[in-house]
Order: structure tokens, then sequence, then C-alpha cells
């Protein structure tokens, strides 16, 4: 049935379109694409589209795939005994489909760009994640599930209340596992390696030697037991090998059932779930909180100066903002309870800091002898969610939670440089280190996720320990802290970032010495790899045992 509608005016459009959709849940899919292709010609993207920043230079997505295609290294050397895997994940829509529909940069599917390295040489391999998304709109040929960018208007409020659902149903994609999992990648104690994104469970997916993409798993949800999404940024905890993880929403039906919030720990080596629960806000609002950290005995979560706004998504798309009569607070929740088998909202200790803040991605957590937690973290006074505006600022902060006083300090450690993606070893996540990094952002290259160098931290000190600067032309991604092999130290690592030479249009994989601030490798990438999110070091001994993991896996099925 094709849609043929004359309209005359945008209250006749709209009106025609509410009609369309009252038919829709009576409906076959080749219907409801064409009612979606009538809506998304109302809205009218083709400006926003031709002029979209993250859609253009090196933020153009790539068409083509790659497995393990042997990279040059052009200066420096690869040091002796580092074997493992580089992965950064990203945004990537299919340049090969039809772009008609309103697009956000966190929109694409995720794709992986990973940088073997092996016995002093470098294989590259970029693929896209194959959840179950990307498979039916490969399928299509088309982009065909909901995107953040179409969400504006009540054009996209019909699209996501009427349409999405449906969309959902008939291609068996139920809303936590219809993500793209484009954001961030973690290797888990147990060798499940998975790809995660904020509004989605965890997908998973196996790995090769050569650091390519065997195949996807699945969406995780331990046994049936997840029922709220899980962030972009779970954790592993290194003394004990469980999984951390948390997430937060505004869907009404979730926000009843366990709050605007909601944390848990999963032991995968016994398969029990240590905790799992729900924490409320004290007025009901959500906030951005988009990392987590944690301690010994505590997840330390925050509530923001930013807030989800109803009014604002509908009026212009924008999903959340600035709330400055709303004082940062930091939340204690108890990873442990030795009186019930559970921990509930009620357990959590909230500190005011007094003043509006926004903290995006915690650097590290720890606790002292006498029980006071102490986090560091890039802390912003404001926030624009138009993040390519280059309008935001970081600087690194220390806080202090005393969990008998109730008491609260903050402390700006240095505010020198706008840092954010800060990174420790991950053998000290969640225990006292001296020395962690964050990368030194340069909002004039033109958008977000730009940096220009890093900056090393003494958290004994407390104090900038050093700042390296990249070469000039030179355009960096997130930069990794990856351990020295042998090595147990704090301060024994190298930092590891994918580069663009904006100059020489060509992209490098680069090694400098965190311990010097010397570069040690330099390898040319055999192909472009557009601006993304995070980055991931798989360890050659974390590979080969997730290597290891599924041949058992496929021994076991036989």
């Amino acid at each position: 049935m094709a849609l043929w509608i004359s309209i005359s005016s945008k209250a006749s459009a709209l009106l025609v379109a509410i009609l369309a959709v009252c038919y829709v849940a009576f409906l076959n899919d080749s219907v409801i694409e064409q009612v979606d292709n009538f809506l998304t010609k109302l809205q009218d993207w083709e400006d926003s589209l031709n002029n979209h920043i993250y859609l253009h230079n090196n933020y153009a997505p790539v068409s083509d795939e790659h497995r393990a295609v042997p990279a040059k290294v052009v200066e420096g050397a690869l040091p002796e005994g580092l074997n493992g895997l580089f992965v950064r994940n990203g945004p990537n829509p299919n340049p090969k489909h039809k772009w008609d529909k309103g697009y956000h940069w966190f929109d694409g599917h995720g794709h992986l760009h990973n940088v073997r390295i092996k016995s002093g040489e470098a294989l590259y391999s970029n693929q896209y994640v194959p959840t179950p998304r990307y498979q039916v709109e490969l399928q299509k040929g088309k982009e065909y599930f909901l995107r953040i960018g179409e969400i504006r208007g009540i054009l996209g409020l019909i699209k996501a209340v009427l349409l999405e659902p449906k969309r959902q149903a008939l291609h068996d994609t139920p809303p936590l596992q219809v993500g793209m999992a484009n954001t961030q990648t973690i290797m888990t104690r147990e060798h499940k390696f998975y790809a995660v994104h904020e509004t989605s469970l965890p997908y998973e997916i196996e790995l090769d030697q050569d650091g390519s993409i065997v195949k996807g798993i699945g969406y995780e949800t331990f046994g049936g037991i997840l029922d709220y999404a899980v962030s972009s940024h779970p954790k592993v905890d290194p003394q004990n090998g469980n999984f951390l993880f948390h997430s937060y929403t505004a869907e009404p039906n979730a926000v009843k059932k366990d709050g605007n919030y909601k944390v848990g720990e999963y032991n995968l080596r016994d398969g029990k779930l240590e905790s799992y629960f729900g924490i409320r806000t004290d007025d009901g609002h959500t906030s951005f909180a988009h990392d987590l950290m944690f301690t010994k005995n505590w997840f330390v979560v925050y509530d923001n100066s930013v807030h989800f706004n109803f009014k604002a998504m509908i009026a212009d798309g924008t999903f959340f903002t600035w709330t400055k009569q709303h004082t940062l607070k930091l939340g204690l929740a108890p990873r442990h309870n030795r009186h019930k088998a559970n921990a509930t909202d009620d357990d959590v200790i909230w500190f005011d800091v007094g003043t509006p803040h926004v903290i995006i991605h915690p650097l590290n957590a720890w606790e002292e002898d006498d029980g006071t937690v102490v986090m560091w973290s890039p802390t912003g006074d404001y926030f624009d969610v138009n993040i390519d505006k280059g309008n935001n600022k970081y600087y690194m902060a220390e806080y202090r939670m005393n969990p008998t006083t109730g008491e609260v300090k903050k402390t700006v450690i240095d505010d020198r440089w706008n840092v954010e993606f800060p990174r420790i070893r991950p053998d000290f996540i969640g225990r006292f280190g001296r020395f962690g990094t964050a990368t030194i952002m340069e909002p004039k290259l033109g958008g977000d996720a730009l940096f220009k160098g890093f900056v090393v931290y003494d958290m004994l000190e407390r104090k900038t320990h050093r700042t390296v600067l990249y070469r000039d032309g030179d355009v960096g991604g997130e930069a990794v802290v990856i351990p020295k092999p042998g090595t147990a130290e704090s301060h024994e690592f190298y930092i590891g970032t994918m580069i663009r030479n904006v100059r020489e249009e060509k992209s490098y994989f680069v090694l400098y010495d965190g311990e010097t601030g010397e570069l040690t490798t330099r390898v040319e990438l055999p192909h472009r790899v557009p601006y993304g999110f995070h980055c991931e070091w798989v360890s050659d001994e974390q590979l080969q045992g997730h290597v290891a993991y599924h041949a058992g896996r496929k021994n076991t099925d036989k």
C-alpha cells in the first residue's frame, strides 16, 4: 500500500500523521516502514545531514571491513614483550545505506578498530559489532530502527511511542536488546568480551587470535536476571574478578519499579548475583550518570547537575540540560551488607558537594585506613549537551567523603588543562594507585572527543606530574594506560591511542612511555580510522584465555 498524501499546512500534516499511526498496530512491517518514511519526510532532515559535523571529515564513517591487515611501524619499535590487543569502539552508520533520518553522533552501529600486537609486529582489523539491530538493517539495506537524532518534536515522539515498539516486537529485539553496542568494550576475568552501549545490555563477542571478530554471541542477561540497562562503563574488580555495573533511566515503568538508577555486582566465576538494587533521587529526576566507580566496600555513584528534560527533548532533541539549582551529590552504595541479602536505596549515604557540577568519567576511587573514601575525577562547572560547540571544560578534582560524619570536601587539583577520559592501570582500579592519567581536550579542533595530549597525575602528592602534548597535526582519541610487561607499580605503563594526523591525512597507533613522556612507537594504519569513543587494552594472557574459552564452548556444544 502506497501513501500518497497531499498536505497544505503543517497542522493538517500533523493530523494526518497521527491518524495514520493509529492503524500501525494492525499493519505489517511494510506499512510501518511507509508510515515511518512519511513522518521522516515531514521532519525534513536534509540540511541537517548535509552539514552534520559527525558525518563528515574524519568523523565520516568507513565503508569497508578488514581483517588482520599488516600495519607498518614507521617510528621507534614495539616494546619487547608487549603483546596484546588495542580495541577502539565507536559509532559507524553504514555509508551504503540511504541517510534520510535525523542523526546524533551516538546513533551509529558499533564498529571496532583493533590493533593486534604480537612479537614486535602489528595487525589491523575493523569490523561492525554484529548486533541484531545491525543484522536487521543490513538485510533491509537501510537505517530502520529509531535513532536518537529522530526524537525531536511531536513527530519524533510518535515514532518513539507508537512505531518503535511495534518494530522491536516484529523483529524480536526487545528494548534492552536493540542497542548499537558502540561505546566501550570490556574483557571479564572469566574470558567474556562485551561491547557496551548506554541503553542496552552488554553484547558478547567472540574474538580471534589475530584480534578480529569471529562472531556475535548475543546479549548478556546473566540467566535472565538483568531487567535494567547496563551503562557504557561497567567495571571488573581486579581483586576478585567480579563484574560491577549500573545504569540510569527516565523510562516511567523502570523508574516506578526500581528507581532512576540501578547498581549491581555479579560473580561470573560462580554465576552468583552479589547485589542488584535500585536508587531513587530525592525529587524523582534522572541525572546524567554515565559512569561508575567503586572501592573495596562501596559503589561510588553520582547525581549530577545535568538532568533529563522531557520538554527540551521534544522541543529540539536535547535530552539533558544543565540544572544549576541542583548541586552535585555523591553517593556511597554498599557492595556488601552483613545484615540482609541485598542492599537497598535506604543504605546509600549521600554527600552534597554544595555547588553545581558535572562528572562524566571518574579516574579512580579508594578507601583510606580511617574509612574515608577518596575519588579523583575530571569535573565541570557547566555542561552543554551540544558537545560539538566546545563549551565544556573539565579540571581534575579530588573528593573526600567520610561515611561516618557525612562530610565531603572537594579540592581542585589542576585547572590549567581541559581534561577528560581519565585512566589508571587496570590492576589499581578501586584501590589506591599513585599515578593516573587524563587526556587533554581541544574543542577548537571542531567536535567532541578530540585530544591534543595527556596529563599524568600524582595522587600521593596531589598534583600534576607530567604533561605531554602530541606533535603538530596529531589529533588523538582516548589514551589508554597499558601496563608494562612484568611490572606491578602504578607508574610503570605505556600510553596507547589512535591518532589522526590532519596534515598527512593518515591514521596511526602510537605508544608513549608513561614514565618519561617520550614517544616509543608510531604505527601507520593501513586504513582510515574515524574519530570515535572509548578504547581498551586486552593483554595477551586475556586474549589467549578468551580464545581457549570459546574453543572449549565449541567442544562442549558438539
